[in-house]
């Protein structure tokens, strides 16, 4: 599926957005009944490694531009992503590398402010997981669902490890 904006086709799969080589998070944002703002923000980057970036495009503007926004504190992947009331999003969870391999799951949650530019760690996950969704009602936000960190590669017998606790 896609959004079909100012005639510009945003290629969109399953959350993901995909422009400038880099695979990252969707999430479709209501600031206001005047404006819509579409962020991409972390996800992996050109280099292969995940990524902190945001970036916002304001879909009712007349001059459509991709406009950087302050980077999350932790870069990842495989993340959850809430738009909230008051031009908040939070992302939480999600996948790490440490460098050799990835497939880490994260704790860690943080909640970005429209008017400040800025991001703010908050109460971290009760469970590191990535690859679940979210909902919020009211000012809670739910997790269903997800991986924890999981071991990749072959086992003994040759089969492919499952995720598992560790």
């Amino acid at each position: 599926c896609g959004l079909l904006v100012h005639g510009w086709l945003l290629c969109m799969a399953g959350g993901f957005f995909v422009t400038r080589g880099m695979v990252l998070s969707v999430v479709a944002w209501c600031l206001c009944e005047q404006a819509v703002i579409l962020v991409v923000l972390g996800g992996v980057g050109p280099d292969g490694d995940f990524t902190p970036t945001m970036e916002a495009l304001d879909i009712t503007s007349a001059n459509l531009a991709w406009q950087p926004r302050a980077p999350m504190n932790h870069p990842r992947g495989d993340f959850a992503a809430e738009a909230l009331p008051g031009g908040r999003l939070i992302a939480m969870g999600g996948e790490a590398s440490n460098g050799s391999a990835t497939e880490f799951a994260m704790y860690e949650a943080e909640e970005y402010s429209w008017a400040q530019d800025e991001w703010v760690m908050k109460a971290p996950l009760p469970e590191a997981r990535f690859r679940f969704d979210t909902a919020h009602v009211g000012e809670r936000v739910y997790a269903f669902g997800g991986q924890p960190t999981c071991v990749s590669g072959l086992g003994s017998d040759g089969a492919k490890q499952s995720c598992v606790k560790v």
